[in-house]
């Protein structure tokens, strides 16, 4: 191979080597803009939600719109069904294990919505404690609407249900009554029925991970070509600088 051909090889496997290094570093930036933009959606949602729990409660359920709903303080009064309890399983709150349970709160208009009333610790996340629940009784509920996970039907229709998640609309036909489409967590009521059990805490309105996740991309596309320019230098250097002869003279 003649010197012209070596020198011709060594320029392409450096443009071949940046090229493949400019790629990645827009990979990198590209998800990291990505992760800026998601971390502005959760900082606008965030500003939304807060907006919504500083209105006042609204009162009744029926004067809500949908694309209204999350996130609004309500005050509803109704008759807890003790006979229809739903049970959450594999729950946790601050690290204990526990479940959530559900009780249909039945409104003057016909329907009823769906109350987490409350959390019981649970060694299993699985199991209620006997007596949480007790009588019939007239109840002015306090809580935020919460738009539902979406769950399954159980397997099994036993009363108190076990579902992962109480999702009104596969549960509906469960019901002898209609069920608003949300799920109610009171943050307090006149009348306790399910003594013991303590508030669910709201979800917590963080900004989430995705500005750091930014910052390591643009990292990663710094060091992709940064450091292949480096290398690139540093082999130039190399072969520009002719070998030392031996003082021996071999």
């Amino acid at each position: 191979m003649t010197p012209l051909h070596a020198a011709s090889r060594g320029v392409l496997k450096r443009l071949a080597l940046l090229t493949v290094a400019l790629l990645v570093a827009a990979v990198c930036v590209r998800l990291g803009i990505w992760q800026l933009a998601r971390h502005e959606g959760r900082r606008e949602r965030n500003a939304a939600i807060a907006g919504r729990l500083a209105l006042l409660p609204v009162s009744p359920l029926d004067d809500l719109t949908v694309d209204s709903v999350e996130y609004r303080r309500v005050r509803a009064i109704g008759i807890v069904d003790t006979t229809r309890v739903v049970v959450e399983v594999g729950r946790a709150v601050n690290t204990v294990p526990a479940v959530y349970v559900v009780l249909p709160l039945r409104l003057a208009d016909g329907h009823a919505v769906l109350v987490e009333a409350g959390w019981s610790p649970s060694p299993d996340a699985m199991s209620l404690g006997e007596s949480m629940v007790r009588g019939n009784d007239t109840v002015d509920v306090r809580g935020v609407l919460l738009a539902p996970r979406t769950g399954a039907m159980p397997k099994s229709v036993e009363w108190p249900l076990s579902v992962r998640f109480a999702d009104p609309l596969v549960l509906g036909p469960l019901f002898p009554y209609p069920l608003h489409p949300w799920i109610l967590r009171r943050t307090d009521w006149s009348t306790d029925p399910t003594p013991g059990l303590r508030p669910i805490p709201l979800p917590e309105l963080t900004r989430g991970p995705h500005l750091s996740y930014a910052v390591q991309w643009f990292v990663f596309a710094t060091i992709a070509v940064v450091g292949t320019i480096a290398l690139l230098v540093t082999e130039a250097k190399a072969t520009r600088i002719p070998p030392r002869e031996s003082a021996s003279g071999y």
